[in-house]
């Protein structure tokens, strides 16, 4: 029982430990093969560093984007304990030879300008709201002092008719 509860699945905990590293990078799933080393190293750098060209191998047999995907899990989950330098060779493993050397292509120039686009069309957004926002608030404000103004006019209207019948009063 879990929490109550009979799972549909039944639970596996693994020792990632005893697992062979070889064994666990000849696996035909590249991610689950990275994703085991990752975890089962994750408190040892120097080991996990030692594995790096391995795994950059198996990172090269996925696609791209699904290579950029998994280091990026990697770095969002295992942040604080993979070092920077293990992400950034896990992240050049997929990058062509160009950007690797630094070189800039034209898609990479695309890809960057689309970037900065969705970045500025993001804040545009947000300051497009605050615009709205404050729009509303004058517009609250406008109301109020029209309310006022109106009941202004109703008072003074009072004093002008109330000091007319005064004067006829005083005749």
């Amino acid at each position: 029982m879990y929490n109550g509860r009979i799972p549909h699945f039944e639970f596996a905990f693994v020792n990632l430990a005893e697992i062979d590293d070889d064994l666990c990078l000849a696996h035909s799933n590249a991610e689950a093969a990275i994703g085991a080393i990752t975890m089962k190293y994750a408190f040892d750098m120097i080991k996990y560093e030692s594995l790096l060209p391995e795994m950059e191998k198996k990172l090269r047999t996925l696609p791209s984007s699904e290579s950029a995907c998994l280091v990026s899990k990697i770095e969002l989950y295992l942040d604080e304990y993979v070092s920077r330098k293990a992400l950034e060779e896990l992240k050049m493993a997929f990058k062509s030879i160009g950007q690797r050397l630094g070189f800039v292509s034209a898609g990479d120039e695309r890809r960057a300008l689309e970037r900065k686009v969705r970045r500025m069309e993001s804040a545009s957004k947000a300051k497009d709201a605050k615009l709205v926002e404050k729009d509303n608030a004058l517009a609250e404000k406008d109301n109020a002092l029209a309310e006022k103004d109106n009941a202004l006019a109703e008072k003074d209207a009072l004093i002008a008719a109330l000091q007319a019948k005064l004067a006829e009063m005083s005749k």
